[in-house]
């Protein structure tokens, strides 16, 4: 499947137009994969990130959910939510997703960063994808 979006100048306080194409595909072994196509009418730095969230039980959240994911680090972020630029260890702590386990297992988190998003974590520094685009 194919998406794409045109970002005219000025957008988003941007001041190049992007042409910007996300393919998402499921190959052999059940992977989805994303694949991000861009384009600018001048030199811009752009960072693409997902920000899908799937329910596959069909139930009311994904509480329940066994989750994965190969991350040591995070963004740090401020009381606003803005990334510091500093990065924080996850390792043994209720953001360690190493090992699979339920997303809600450790959503009542006392630590601090859990607490600011309230529960909701979204700068795994693994994610992290800055791209340099030339005309």
């Amino acid at each position: 499947m194919k998406a794409t979006l045109k970002s005219d100048s000025g957008e988003m306080g941007y001041p190049e137009i992007l042409d910007i194409s996300l393919y998402f595909k499921l190959n052999d072994d059940n992977q989805l994969v994303l694949k991000y196509e861009a384009t600018s009418d001048l030199d811009t730095i752009i960072n693409l990130a997902p920000h899908s969230y799937f329910n596959l039980g069909g139930t009311e959240n994904i509480l329940d959910h066994r989750l994965q994911i190969h991350a040591h680090q995070i963004t740090e972020i401020d009381a606003d939510c803005i990334p510091t630029g500093h990065f924080l260890n996850i390792e043994n702590t209720d953001l360690d997703f190493n090992l699979p386990k339920c997303i809600g297992e450790d959503i009542q988190s006392t630590m601090n960063q859990m607490q600011i998003c309230k529960g909701t974590i979204t700068t795994m520094s693994y994610l992290k994808i800055v791209v340099l685009i030339s005309q």
